[in-house]
């Protein structure tokens, strides 16, 4: 076989020429198969059989229809006017008589404080923002 390199002697590389180039016959590899002739294996074993079926969900005992929707959108819509009425005009009222009473109960402890001799708790709120008095 020649070689493609470099003479040592003369150090500039030299192509060989076409004519000197023989071909070489390429080897032939036989290779033995290391795998097991089809034809003589036993059959696949069988899938393994599915799982059993989920057990039946437990249905509701009443389905809505879309009229069970609208009553109940409807009834929602007509209760929400009557909470803001009743919300508006009834609890309104009713705070403001809480605080009629209220304003009552401050007038009357008002008096009452007055003929007793007796300091008022707005007197006494006072006193307690005051600063303490010298001994």
């Amino acid at each position: 076989m020649q070689s493609l390199c470099a003479s040592r002697t003369v150090g500039v590389a030299s192509r060989p020429s076409a004519t000197a180039v023989a071909v070489l016959p390429r080897p032939v590899v036989l290779c033995r198969s290391t795998q097991p002739n089809v034809d003589t294996l036993p059959p696949p074993p069988p899938p393994p059989p599915p799982p059993p079926p989920r057990p039946p969900t437990a249905t509701p005992w009443y389905k809505p229809s879309r009229r069970d929707f609208i009553v109940a959108g409807l009834g929602s819509i007509i209760g929400g006017g009557a909470m803001y009425i009743y919300d508006t005009f009834l609890i309104d009222d009713l705070v403001d008589v809480l605080e009629e009473a209220e304003d009552d109960l401050d007038m009357a402890e008002e008096y009452v404080s007055r003929m007793a001799n007796v300091p008022t708790m707005a007197d006494l709120e006072k006193n307690d923002s005051a600063p303490p008095a010298a001994k």
